[in-house]
Parts: C-alpha cells; structure tokens; sequence
C-alpha cells in the first residue's frame, strides 16, 4: 500500500498548491494520506482540510495538533466522509 505525507512547508517550498496534490493523490488511487502542517495557525490548517477532502476521498490522517484532530472529526462527518 502506498501512502501519501502531504507536508505543508514541503508544498511551500516546491510551489504545489494543496489542490494540485489532492487532485495528485487522488488520480493516483491512494488509499490513505497524512496532513502535516507544523506552521499554519489552526484556522489555515482547517480550511487546508477541508481544501484536500474537496479532491481527495481517500482516508486522512492528521496528527499534529490535537485540537485540529477534534475539528477535524466534525468536519469530515460533516462532509459526508468516513
């Protein structure tokens, strides 16, 4: 099984938007992706979520800050995700 780190300071650096990897992993059928973003505030951090599950139905694994963890909860229930 491949999965996917989607690493927001690496997108940075390399100019790839959170769209252009979502719609990426997507195209690629990978099952499951990791979200890291050490640096954006909790508020840039949902709304880059909310951003991936809009082209990517693939499992999603964030990690970093527990209470986007908790958010993140709600917004994929609310999204209709798993």
């Amino acid at each position: 099984m491949i999965y996917a780190l989607i690493d927001r300071a690496t997108l940075d650096r390399v100019g790839w938007s959170i769209q252009k990897i979502s719609k990426k992993i997507e195209s690629l059928n990978i099952e499951i992706a990791q979200y890291r973003d050490k640096d954006s505030s909790l508020q840039e951090q949902l709304d880059n979520i909310i951003e991936i599950q809009k082209y990517y139905s693939g499992k999603l694994i964030i990690n970093d800050k527990y209470r986007v963890d908790r958010l993140c909860r709600w917004v994929t229930s609310r999204a209709g995700g798993y």
